[in-house]
C-alpha cells in the first residue's frame, strides 16, 4: 500500500531507496543539488547504475559529482517531475533532489513498494523508463553554464528533444483510468468509455 509523506518523511525515505539500490537508481528532479549528506549516501553505494535525469538546464550543480561516480545524466525538455526509484521502491513527490527543498521547504509525496503494489510500482518503473529512453545525454545538447549576457547557442532541430516526433511517439498505450489497451496519444488518455465517465 502507498503510503502518503511530507518533508522529513520524503528525505529519509530517498535516504533508503538511495542506499537500498542494489540494481538501479533512478534520480529524475528538474532541479538538482545535492547537500553533503546525499553525496555520502551516494559515494557509498557507487557500485550501482545511477541514471540522473533533470529538466532546467542551468540546475544541474552537481555534474561533476555525478560524473565521478559514473553516472548516466540526461536532459528533458520541461521536465517537473521528481522521482526516485531504485528496483524494490519508487517515491513521487514535490520535491526536487536539491539541498534548499529538502531543509526548508512543504514537500509531499507518496512511497510505493513494488512488493506492497507491484502494479502501482510498475506504473512509475515505466514512466520513469519512457523518460530515460526519450532523454537526451545533457553533454550532446549543450548543458554547459552561461554567463550574465552570453546567449544560449540555438539547438539543432535533430538535437532538440521534440515532444511527440514520429520517431519518439510511443504506440502503445493505455486508459489511465482503466488500464485498457488503445493507441498511445497523450492527447486522449482515456478509453471511449472512461472519457464518457469522465
Amino acid at each position: 500500500m502507498a503510503e502518503f509523506l511530507t518533508r522529513e518523511g520524503i528525505v529519509r525515505n530517498l535516504d533508503k531507496i538511495i542506499e537500498e539500490a542494489a540494481e538501479e537508481l533512478v534520480l529524475i528532479s528538474a532541479y538538482i543539488k545535492v547537500d553533503e549528506d546525499t553525496k555520502k549516501l551516494l559515494e557509498a553505494n557507487r557500485t550501482v547504475p545511477i541514471h540522473v535525469i533533470y529538466g532546467k538546464k542551468q540546475k544541474l550543480d552537481a555534474r561533476g559529482f555525478f560524473e565521478s561516480l559514473g553516472a548516466k545524466i540526461s536532459f528533458r525538455e520541461n521536465l517537473h517531475a521528481k522521482c526516485y526509484l531504485n528496483e524494490k521502491e519508487a517515491l513521487v513527490t514535490s520535491m526536487n533532489l536539491h539541498e534548499y527543498s529538502m531543509e526548508n521547504n512543504d514537500e509531499v509525496g507518496i512511497l510505493v513498494s513494488k512488493r506492497d503494489d507491484p502494479e502501482l510500482y510498475d506504473d512509475i518503473y515505466r514512466q520513469a523508463r519512457r523518460w530515460k529512453d526519450s532523454s537526451n545525454e545533457s553533454k550532446a545538447i549543450g548543458s554547459e553554464r552561461y554567463t550574465k549576457g552570453q546567449s544560449k547557442p540555438k539547438l539543432k532541430a535533430a538535437e532538440s528533444p521534440a515532444r511527440y516526433s514520429a520517431a519518439s511517439k510511443p504506440k502503445d498505450g493505455f486508459c489511465i483510468r482503466c488500464k485498457a489497451n488503445l493507441a498511445a496519444n497523450p492527447e486522449r488518455p482515456y478509453c471511449p468509455a472512461c472519457y464518457k465517465k469522465w
